[in-house]
């Protein structure tokens, strides 16, 4: 398993590099997952028609299973027409409550309620050391 938290940040720095290992680790059996905050900050990277920009759109189209959580306001529509939305997904996540996510497998759309144990907590809460 790959964990790349804060993912726009990858593929501003790097992204010709940052899509082969993605490619590549498949190839060995690793799971890559992408982690940003906002969904703007994956394309707001590069200017459009650049190749940083055809490649973070790759990169978009190739995942195949999405993960989102509730967005603000000022993301649901760059959410919806990234990710491919319905309506009623896009209401979703405009008001789906903490620890619920959309979770898109390909084509096909369900709420899922995330539950964590006391130590899933510890490495994913990073609200703590945000707030320290």
């Amino acid at each position: 398993l790959q964990v790349i938290d804060e993912a726009w940040a990858a593929v501003r720095h790097g992204a010709r590099h940052f899509q082969a290992a993605i490619k590549l680790s498949r190839t060995f059996g690793v799971s890559t997952w992408l982690i940003c905050h906002r969904p703007a900050d994956l394309t707001a990277q590069s200017d459009d028609g650049t190749a940083t920009a055809k490649i973070s759109a790759g990169l978009l189209s190739d995942v195949q299973t999405r993960i989102i959580f509730r967005q603000p306001p000022d993301q649901v529509n760059t959410a919806a027409e990234l990710f491919g939305l319905s309506e009623r997904e896009r209401d979703w996540v405009a008001t789906m409550v903490r620890g619920r996510a959309l979770w898109r497998l390909q084509r096909r759309g369900a709420v899922v309620h995330t539950v964590l144990t006391d130590a899933e907590r510890q490495v994913c809460d990073t609200d703590r050391s945000m707030s320290a």
